[in-house]
C-alpha cells in the first residue's frame, strides 16, 4: 500500500502543477476601463482627427492584466477619425521603430502548461491593437506596444492616403511625475498684453542687452554664459525638443534627493534627474532639459528663462547650454558635490544648433553678441569654479510651425561664429 502511494505521489504533484498553471491569474479590465481619456491630446490635420495617450505602469497592468512595464513595454493609445472619402494606412513604426507586435508581447507572458490562458492573452493583445487601416468615414482606435520611455514621450503619428501623407506630433508626460516647468505659471510672469513686441530689425540690439551670464539666488556672481536664444510660438518648444530625444527634468524634492544620492553612488543613469537652479531675471530657470548618458555623471543639459518681450508675435526664451562631463567636490556647491562642465561651452551650443537644423525644427538661425570672447588660454570660471572659454556669441534659433528642410533655413546676417563667414 505504501509502495502504491509512493508511485501515485509524483502523478498527483504533476496534476497539481497542471491545474495551477492552467488557472494562472489573468484578469484584464473590461474595454470600458479608459482612464487615459482624461489626458488624451488631440490634433486635426485635414480630414483626420488624431488623439493619443500613454498608459502609465498601473493603468497598463490593470487594463491588460499583465505587468507590461516589467518587460519594457509601454502601450500608446491612438484614435483616428477619418472624414475623408478615402482610406488611410496607419504607420505604427512612426510612433516607435522598435514597437512590439501583439503576438510578441503575448509570448513574453506565456505560461508553461497553460495553453488556454496563453491563447486568451494572445487574443486580447491582438484585439486591443491599433488597426493598420483607417477606412473612409470611420473612427478606429487601439494600442501600439512601444518601448518604455521613463520620461516625457515624443509621439509622431503618421498616415498614408492615396495621395496624401499626414503627420501629427505630440509630447506626453507621465502623470505620476512632477517636472520643474509645471511649477511655473508662465502667463503670470509678465503682463502678456502689454509685453513689448519688437521687430526683427530691432531684435539683435535687444538680445545683446540681455544679461551676459547666470547668477546665484542673490543676483551676485557670474555663472555659466547665456549662449542660447529660442523664439517660439505656443506649443512649439516641447515638441521640438521631444523630437530630438531631450528629457524634461523633475523637481528637486525631498524624495528625489535620496534617489539622486543613490544614482550617484551606484553610477546609474536617470533621464529626468533634477538640475540645480541658476538665476536670470531674479528667478531660477523656468524650464530645464537634458540628454543623459549611461551614468548620471555625464549629460548634455540646458536651462531656459522666458524673456520679458516678444518678437513679431513669438515668445523669446534665453538659455544656457553646456555638457556635464563628470563629478567633482567643491565647497562652492550645495552638498559639496557638483557636475564638472566641458570648458568648451560653444560646442554644446553648436550641437543644439546642428541638431535643430537636421530635425527640421527651425526656419531661421542667427548669432548675436553675448558674454564676450573668452580665450582658451585665459578662461573664466562659473559659480562653482569650473573654467570655460567661448567666442562670446549666442545662437538665435527660430522654431518653425512645420518641419523645414535644412536647405530652406534662412541664415540671418547678424554676427557669425569664427570660420562660418561663408554661410
Amino acid at each position: 500500500m505504501q509502495a502504491d502511494r509512493a508511485r501515485l505521489a509524483p502523478i498527483c504533484m504533476f496534476s497539481l502543477v497542471i491545474g495551477v498553471a492552467g488557472c494562472a491569474s489573468f484578469k484584464p479590465a473590461p474595454a470600458s476601463y479608459q482612464p487615459h481619456l482624461e489626458r488624451a491630446l488631440t490634433k486635426t490635420n485635414g480630414p483626420l482627427v488624431t488623439s493619443v495617450a500613454v498608459l502609465d505602469r498601473q493603468e497598463a497592468a490593470k487594463m491588460f492584466g499583465l505587468p507590461l512595464h516589467k518587460k519594457q513595454v509601454e502601450p500608446v493609445w491612438v484614435r483616428v477619425q477619418n472624414s475623408d472619402t478615402n482610406a488611410y494606412l496607419f504607420l505604427p513604426s512612426s510612433l516607435d521603430q522598435n514597437y512590439y507586435s501583439s503576438a510578441e508581447v503575448a509570448y513574453m507572458f506565456r505560461k508553461t502548461l497553460a495553453s488556454g490562458r496563453n491563447q486568451r492573452v494572445a487574443e486580447l493583445m491582438e484585439a486591443r491593437c491599433m488597426p493598420n487601416v483607417v477606412p473612409a468615414g470611420s473612427t478606429v482606435e487601439g494600442f501600439v506596444y512601444t518601448t518604455l520611455n521613463r520620461g516625457a514621450k515624443h509621439l509622431q503619428v503618421e498616415f498614408l492616403g492615396e495621395k496624401e501623407f499626414s503627420r501629427f506630433e505630440f509630447l506626453t508626460y507621465p502623470p505620476h511625475k512632477k517636472y520643474d516647468f509645471q511649477k511655473v505659471e508662465f502667463e503670470k510672469l509678465y503682463e502678456l498684453e502689454t509685453m513689448p513686441d519688437y521687430s526683427l530689425a530691432e531684435l539683435p540690439a535687444v538680445l545683446e542687452a540681455l544679461p551676459a551670464a547666470t547668477t546665484d539666488a542673490s543676483g551676485k556672481g557670474s555663472g555659466d554664459p547665456l549662449n542660447l536664444v529660442l523664439l517660439v510660438r505656443v506649443g512649439e518648444l516641447d515638441v521640438a525638443f521631444g523630437r530630438q530625444g531631450w528629457d524634461l527634468t523633475e523637481v528637486l524634492s525631498f524624495g528625489n534627493v535620496f534617489k539622486l544620492i543613490g544614482t550617484f553612488l551606484f553610477d546609474r543613469t536617470w533621464e529626468t534627474s533634477p538640475v540645480s537652479p541658476l538665476y536670470v531675471f531674479g528667478r531660477p530657470q523656468d524650464m530645464a532639459l537634458q540628454k543623459a548618458r549611461a551614468t548620471i555623471h555625464e549629460r548634455n543639459h540646458l536651462r531656459l528663462w522666458l524673456a520679458p518681450f516678444k518678437c513679431e508675435g513669438r515668445f523669446v526664451f534665453v538659455g544656457q547650454i553646456s555638457r556635464d562631463i563628470g563629478i567633482r567636490f567643491t565647497f562652492r556647491a550645495p552638498g559639496w558635490v557638483t557636475h564638472k562642465i566641458d570648458p568648451d561651452v560653444d560646442e554644446a551650443r553648436d550641437y543644439l544648433t546642428h541638431e535643430m537644423l537636421r530635425s527640421g525644427s527651425i526656419d531661421q538661425v542667427a548669432w548675436v553678441g553675448g558674454v564676450g570672447e573668452v580665450s582658451r588660454q585665459k578662461p573664466r570660471e562659473n559659480l562653482t569654479g569650473d573654467p570655460y572659454f567661448t567666442d562670446g556669441l549666442r545662437a538665435v534659433l527660430f522654431l518653425g510651425e512645420k518641419p523645414v528642410a535644412p536647405t530652406e533655413v534662412h541664415w540671418l546676417d547678424w554676427k557669425m561664429p569664427p570660420g562660418t563667414s561663408g554661410f
